[in-house]
């Protein structure tokens, strides 16, 4: 089932929260961050890292003409247990 609300299943005090489920959000390690949620059901696992370079606010001055750059690199694992 695919919702607008998909994203925040995992948001504490949600409306989309899933019910008996559990949450961790880990703390800010060098710009690294995650969330994880496990329910009665299938366990889902993503990892996302991105790195961003160079970047300036509209209106900086720039006489270098520097670019922005960004480099995202993304694994994603899914792995289903059944509860029987």
């Amino acid at each position: 089932m695919l919702s607008l609300q998909a994203d925040n299943t995992i948001t504490p005090n949600s409306e989309a929260r899933w019910d008996n489920a559990v949450t961790y959000q880990s703390t800010n390690l060098s710009g690294v961050t995650g969330k994880a949620i496990y329910a009665n059901g299938p366990l889902n696992i993503a990892l996302l890292y991105q790195t961003r370079q160079n970047v300036y606010p509209t209106g900086f001055h720039n006489p270098a003409r520097a670019r922005t750059s960004t480099r995202t690199t993304s694994v994603a694992a899914t792995t289903s247990r059944s509860s029987k």
